[in-house]
């Protein structure tokens, strides 16, 4: 929800909307394994809301979006992007919503780091990991390896 004290939402109020739906979108997927999404996953380095544009009850947010890690097709790609997105707004009778594409997730990188690191914690301390589960130790892999692309430095 885009909380606004105006009758069409600014680019800030836009943006902390998106940054907050980002930040518990991450904190909702806590258990979700992001090597098995069926939709490509892109972790936001940062973000920023170029235009606003409504018109009745319906409009649109232009979005500049910055990632260098995005998992697609169970495998950690590690390439800068910068791309450009439509977050479609709408109002409601409580305010304006904001709704991102729906060809991908996107997930902000300090969601994803806390996230994959509970997961991997969370693996660790798994009877799977104790008794050595190919499986187990796999994913603790994967995991590993993109904890280690999110916090290599720029």
């Amino acid at each position: 929800m885009v909380s606004t004290t105006s009758v069409v939402p600014t680019r800030d109020e836009v943006a902390q909307s998106i940054s907050d739906w980002g930040n518990s979108f991450g904190n909702g997927s806590r258990n979700d394994d992001p090597f098995k999404s069926a939709l490509p996953v892109v972790i936001v380095e940062q973000f920023s809301v170029e235009k606003v544009e409504t018109k009745h009850n319906r409009g649109s947010a232009r979005l500049t979006v910055d990632s260098r890690v995005s998992i697609a097709h169970g495998a950690v790609q590690t390439k800068r992007r910068h791309e450009k997105i439509r977050w479609e707004l709408r109002r409601t009778e409580t305010g304006w919503e904001a709704t991102p594409p729906a060809d991908r997730l996107y997930l902000s990188q300090d969601a994803a780091v806390k996230n994959f690191t509970a997961q991997l914690a969370q693996l660790a301390a798994s009877d799977g990991a104790l008794q050595h589960n190919e499986a187990v130790l796999q994913q603790e892999a994967q995991l590993a390896g993109l904890l280690n692309a999110l916090l290599q430095k720029k």
